[in-house]
């Protein structure tokens, strides 16, 4: 007898049936492809997304929290308890070449290779084994007051910023030794120094960059503490910067470096928190700056002892570059 009069069902209604006939079991066959799939990605995911910093260690994370690699740093964990805006100084995850790998940017990282191999740098990584480049500062200067200023910097970071297609990261740097710091950009790719140099007679603390006006254009915001002067000022500079110096009284000038004016110069208010033997003066806190696109246009911090952070105040600037808020928090007296 003949079955060539029989219709089979089309696949697709055979496949229906079999899965409503098989619910349970189809349905934890997804669950379980799902989970491996995740584990598989858990396990095997290299790309950084976060980080963690300890006593000498910085840790890099992935996005499911996995330590994948650490990365030996002198980073102290004094400033880093005071949140995301120091931390950030010192730690930097970014895609610097846009292939959707992200590179890490680490400061005060011991250097295994090059020149300066053995010192600590800036340190720009793929993996613990896979450098793309490193930094080491080794501008000299010198003043008046400090004729042999020794070359030992400190580096912090400050941005990244795009200009004529050509994406920068800007640092700043400290002389460890004495007053001298320092604002210049980096070829983000090749670690190489680009642009010109800002110098200042005491140290910079806390930096920013933003597009305040909203004209396309990038502008640096930084605080800093001027030994001469013996004040706080915050500054705006045209990016990209150019050569030159803020000044300072004579005795604190760097020589054979040109005065520059600046568009903006802030004289930071003073407190009257007692001066003694612990408090020497408002202290400028090492951050990165805020920023804010609504009615404030920046925030920078002054407190009154080192890595205090429920003493002092924060002094907003708003987008006209005049008018400013002052939010005290803590307490100003003992």
């Amino acid at each position: 007898m003949s079955n060539s009069g029989i219709k089979r069902k089309p696949a697709v209604k055979r496949t229906a049936q079999f899965l409503r006939r098989n619910a349970f079991a189809t349905a934890m066959a997804v669950l379980v492809i799902f989970t491996l799939g995740l584990y598989l990605a858990y396990r095997t995911d290299t790309n950084p997304v976060n980080y963690e910093i300890g006593e000498g260690i910085v840790k890099i994370k992935n996005k499911f929290g996995n330590v994948i690699w650490t990365a030996e740093s002198k980073v102290s964990t004094a400033p880093v308890r005071m949140g995301l805006s120091h931390m950030n100084l010192f730690c930097r995850i970014i895609d610097i070449d846009g292939d959707g790998k992200n590179e890490v940017l680490i400061s005060e990282a011991k250097i295994k290779e090059g020149e300066h191999r053995g010192k600590y740098g800036l340190v720009c990584m793929i993996s613990p084994d896979d450098i793309l480049w490193s930094h080491y500062a080794t501008d000299t200067v010198k003043s008046v007051k400090e004729p042999f200023i020794p070359v030992e910097y400190a580096i912090k970071i400050i941005d990244t910023v795009t200009i004529d297609n050509r994406k920068q990261l800007y640092i700043f740097i400290h002389n460890n030794s004495t007053f001298p710091s320092a604002v210049y950009a980096l070829d983000a790719g090749t670690g190489k120094k680009t642009g010109g140099t800002l110098w200042s007679s005491g140290h910079i603390c806390q930096a920013g960059i933003f597009d305040y006006n909203s004209d396309g254009k990038y502008e640096l915001f930084f605080a800093r503490r001027d030994n001469g002067f013996y004040q706080n000022f915050l500054h705006m500079a045209e990016l990209p910067l150019n050569t030159g110096q803020i000044r300072s009284t004579d005795q604190y000038r760097l020589l054979d470096i040109d005065y520059i004016d600046l568009p903006l110069t802030i004289l930071a208010p003073t407190t009257d928190y007692p001066h003694d033997d612990i408090v020497g003066g408002d202290y400028l806190p090492p951050l990165v700056m805020g920023y804010t696109t609504g009615e404030d246009l920046i925030t920078f911090q002054i407190s009154h002892i080192p890595y205090l952070v429920n003493c002092g105040f924060s002094l907003k600037l708003h987008k006209d570059l005049i008018n400013t808020t002052i939010t005290i928090w803590g307490q100003f007296r003992s």
